[in-house]
C-alpha cells in the first residue's frame, strides 16, 4: 500500500449482478499477480481472503459469487498487464532499431 496514512482506493465491480465497492482491489490484484499462481481454486481463495483482509465485508452466503466474479475481474487485470508488457517490449524493440541512423546498404 504506499505510506502509513494512505487509504486504499475503492473500485466498483459487479458481484452476483450487484455493483459492489471493494477497497484495495487494485493492490489485491497486483499482490496476487506477482505470485504467478495459476490454480483457479487457489486463486479464488486467495482473492477472497485478501478482499476480507482489506476490511471488505463478504456475506457468507455470497462468498461463491465473490470468488467467481473476483476471478473474472482478476483475469481482466492480467490481460491488461500482459498487453502493457507487450507494448513496452515493442517500444523497447523499436527504440533499439532506431539506434543506427543510417539505412541498410549505405
Amino acid at each position: 500500500m504506499g505510506t502509513c496514512c494512505e487509504k486504499p482506493i475503492t473500485r466498483i465491480i459487479t458481484i452476483g449482478g450487484i455493483e459492489v465497492g471493494i477497497r484495495g482491489l487494485d493492490e489485491i490484484f497486483r499482490d496476487t499477480h506477482v505470485t504467478n499462481e495459476n490454480d483457479e481454486h487457489k486463486l479464488k481463495e486467495v482473492l477472497l481472503s485478501k478482499v476480507k483482509v482489506y476490511g471488505n465485508y463478504v456475506s457468507p452466503g455470497r462468498e461463491e459469487a465473490y470468488k467467481e466474479d473476483l476471478l473474472r475481474e482478476y483475469r481482466k487485470f492480467c490481460l491488461v498487464v500482459k498487453e502493457a508488457q507487450r507494448d513496452q517490449e515493442c517500444e523497447m524493440a523499436s527504440t533499439r532499431r532506431r539506434w543506427f541512423p543510417w539505412k541498410r546498404g549505405e
